[in-house]
């Protein structure tokens, strides 16, 4: 989610200042901080699809490691996807469940509560609510 806001505010442009500045956080501690990027930093598109290629993969295992029962496992992936895409709704819905599974209440309230503040799909959010 970080990748996608970063790309959108370098996208936008900033007259000739050399620095891009984002818009300020929220006041919500959960909330990614915002960052100043030089020009030069900004991503490449294969930067940013070996990102999504990495967050789907490690998505994907960590559904398959659930499904088996290996909530370790499943946890670990999902928070390889959250190093791909931080404060990502869908991977931390997926990771509160999952903790939710193997009893860990306060790992799964804490990652459900960021997936309903994060999420902008209707359907996520209620899944995670």
């Amino acid at each position: 989610m970080r990748t996608v806001v970063l790309v959108a505010l370098l996208a936008a442009g900033c007259g000739k200042s050399h620095h891009r500045k984002a818009a300020p956080a929220p006041d919500d501690a959960r909330a990614p901080a915002a960052a100043v990027v030089p020009d030069d930093a900004a991503p490449s598109s294969r930067t940013r699809r070996e990102t999504t290629r990495a967050y789907a993969r490690a998505l994907h295992r960590g559904r398959k490691l659930a499904d088996a029962g290996n909530y370790d496992g499943a946890i670990a992936a999902f928070r390889e996807a959250l190093a791909a895409l931080p404060g990502d709704a869908r991977a931390l819905s997926e990771l509160g469940w999952v903790a939710f599974k193997k009893g860990d209440l306060a790992l799964a309230d804490d990652a459900t509560e960021k997936s309903i503040a994060a999420a902008t799909d209707g359907k996520l959010r209620a899944a995670s609510l």
